[in-house]
């Protein structure tokens, strides 16, 4: 890929710190800026050897950006789009990490973006429970799928330029339309995230605290991803709400078909069940391996 002279991360949680560090380790952009409400977050920035500059104006931290990456909660990420476009320099390309779409690229949209700055959507399928940019990882996003999503009036250019971004991590690069993108993350993260929030609810509820002694790795690993921000999941349970539902309706459709059988005794009918269940997480492993970078909000 044709090396970027400057990049702005605003908000650097895990993803945004990552993708600058692996950005700047691979030789891949010259400068790295960054802005952040917090002057905690700031400061901690300052220290890093993957940041070159720390701004509390956005204005100024974008000013001569030739790729900003807005890594902020989904909620916010238009309403920060709206906030940098007047400073933008001709030509710069804007994009972000979040995870869904068609709300998103319907917002920034609307937005009067200088003469020949572009927005392109991207959904690096990376992440980890852990928030914050003390977890950063180099290799975070290897090997892991990558989504870049395109509006009504896609621009080649700027599409290619992001995709050759997400390549150069090392990730695995597809094209796709909001609509459909936001349609396969509610299978793939959105409702797999509501199952184990919905367990660790009910568990939390029915049973003693003094039983989680006795907990093994099955429940740990079942329940894992329930410990992702609460911020960053309110966004995304809002913006991809039609989605999740629909097929969340029928994840609770089977729960319902596993709850007649044992009540009806149909042995029979559950060895079905976990037969087509373990057939399918079979399958499953041999795209995510047990080695594989855990899937964050995907």
């Amino acid at each position: 890929m044709t090396r970027i002279d400057t990049i702005t991360v605003i908000a650097p949680g895990l993803l945004g710190a990552s993708l600058a560090l692996a950005s700047r380790e691979r030789g891949m952009v010259g400068r790295v800026k960054v802005w952040a409400r917090r002057g905690e977050v700031l400061e901690a920035c300052r220290t890093r050897p993957w940041c070159d500059s720390v701004h509390a104006d956005l204005g100024e931290g974008v000013a001569d950006a030739d790729m900003v990456w807005i890594c902020a909660p989904v909620g916010r990420i238009a309403g920060l789009a709206e906030q940098a476009a007047p400073f933008l320099k001709p030509g710069a390309i804007v994009s972000d990490v979040g995870s869904t779409k068609a709300e998103l690229h319907a917002a920034i949209d609307r937005i009067r973006m200088p003469e020949g700055c572009l927005y392109v959507g991207s959904h690096p399928m990376a992440g980890s429970e852990k928030s914050g940019l003390e977890y950063a990882d180099a290799r975070l996003f290897e090997g892991r799928p990558c989504f870049v999503t395109e509006g009504d009036a896609p621009n080649r250019k700027a599409t290619e330029a992001v995709e050759d971004f997400w390549t150069g991590l090392g990730m695995r690069v597809t094209r796709t339309t909001p609509e459909l993108h936001d349609r396969m993350v509610a299978w793939l993260s959105h409702v797999p995230h509501l199952t184990a929030v919905g367990l660790s609810r009910t568990l939390a509820a029915a049973m003693p605290e003094e039983w989680m002694q006795y907990a093994g790795p099955g429940l740990r690993d079942t329940t894992r991803v329930a410990s992702g921000s609460v911020e960053m999941w309110r966004d995304i349970l809002d913006q991809n709400r039609i989605e999740i539902g629909s097929a969340l309706s029928q994840v609770i459709a089977t729960l319902q078909g596993f709850e007649r059988d044992l009540k009806a005794g149909e042995i029979d009918a559950l060895v079905e069940r976990l037969t087509r269940a373990k057939a399918f997480r079979d399958a499953l492993s041999r795209f995510v391996g047990p080695s594989a970078p855990s899937s964050g909000p995907a």
